[in-house]
């Protein structure tokens, strides 16, 4: 029995009444549709993060170079 989740439909959700409970989800043609633009969303964090970490790392430093400095 299929019931639709009860939020955004992108899994749908199916229910067995069984004893330990046990259910199943699967993306609907919506949440299909999400996974080629989340593919390009991951690709660019595995390229950038790097990046991404240098440049917090640098502004950490400088916010505590500022907090040291200004004691």
């Amino acid at each position: 029995m299929w019931i639709p989740y009860k939020g955004p439909d992108f899994p749908t959700l199916r229910n067995y009444p069984e004893l330990p409970p046990r259910v199943e989800y699967q993306l609907t043609d919506r949440g299909h549709s999400m996974l080629k633009p989340l593919a390009g969303f991951t690709a660019w964090i595995r390229d950038t993060w790097q990046d991404i970490e240098a440049s917090r790392k640098a502004f950490d430093e400088a916010a505590e170079k500022k907090t040291t400095s200004s004691r």
